[in-house]
């Protein structure tokens, strides 16, 4: 209830800094299947093909020997992408790519310490979201763009 209160009070949910856009998703799917949407011109060919990809890849995994099963991509992370905008899938395949670089450079490192530290960046980005949200509503704007240029972020000077 305080997070809520603290995040309503600094940014409009959903709006165009707090857009939620997993919300707006959904809240178009149960239109769409409430009769009260519309779908894209010939969708329904589009539909069809991915459907029939979802239903190969886990016959292609099956069908594979073991140590082949990596090269099939996982239809449960690509349903996800559908529904995650870019500004939080990027940052996971960022530090996709840092575990990868870490575990090649130092195995018993990166075995010790990646939990610890993805955990900290995790921790690191919640403390200054909640920061950057008390100080917006405490109405101290020019610290929530952080130096951006004029007119980079919404709300700068």
């Amino acid at each position: 209830v305080v997070a809520w209160t603290l995040y309503s009070s600094a940014y409009e949910i959903p709006g165009p800094e707090f857009p939620a856009p997993t919300a707006l998703i959904w809240l178009n799917m149960a239109k769409v299947v409430n009769g009260g949407g519309h779908l894209a011109t010939n969708v329904f060919p589009t539909a069809m093909g991915a459907a029939a990809i979802a239903a190969l890849l886990p016959a292609m995994e099956a069908i594979l020997p073991s140590s082949r099963k990596w090269m099939v991509p996982s239809a449960m992370a690509a349903a996800i992408g559908m529904y995650v905008t870019p500004n939080w899938t990027l940052p996971r395949v960022a530090g996709g790519l840092a575990n990868y670089a870490w575990r090649r450079w130092d195995p018993d490192g990166a075995e010790r310490y990646m939990i610890v530290v993805a955990s900290g960046f995790v921790l690191g980005e919640g403390l200054t979201s909640i920061v950057n949200a008390g100080l917006k509503s405490s109405g101290v704007a020019w610290v929530w763009c952080g130096g951006c240029p004029a007119g980079f972020c919404s709300g700068c000077p």
